[in-house]
């Protein structure tokens, strides 16, 4: 696909470009990677602590790009669910661990 840019007229048209060719998964997928790298990235302080801070930080990242209109309200409740699930996770770990 060729890209007329004599139509851009803003950021948002221009960020907008990826979205519009993958149907709306450029930036999910972009998210869900950054969530497995941090993840990857910090395995070695524990399993609990990498998926608390990934998850935190593609939830704040979900927040900037819904607010932007790269990604639909869904996927931030999805951001929002998978950081909950990670908090009850490391709840009953944690409880596990002390008996």
């Amino acid at each position: 696909m060729i890209t007329n840019w004599t139509t851009i007229n803003n950021m948002y048209d221009l960020l907008n470009i990826p979205n519009t060719v993958t149907n709306g998964w450029f930036y999910v997928v972009i998210l869900f990677m950054i969530f497995f790298i941090i993840v990857i990235a910090l395995i070695n302080f524990g399993i609990e602590i990498a998926l608390i801070t990934s998850s935190s930080i593609s939830f704040i990242i979900s927040i900037f790009l819904a607010y932007a209109g790269l990604i639909t309200q869904y996927w931030l409740l999805a951001f929002v669910a998978i950081n909950v699930l990670m908090i009850f996770y490391v709840y009953i770990s944690s409880k596990a661990e002390n008996q």
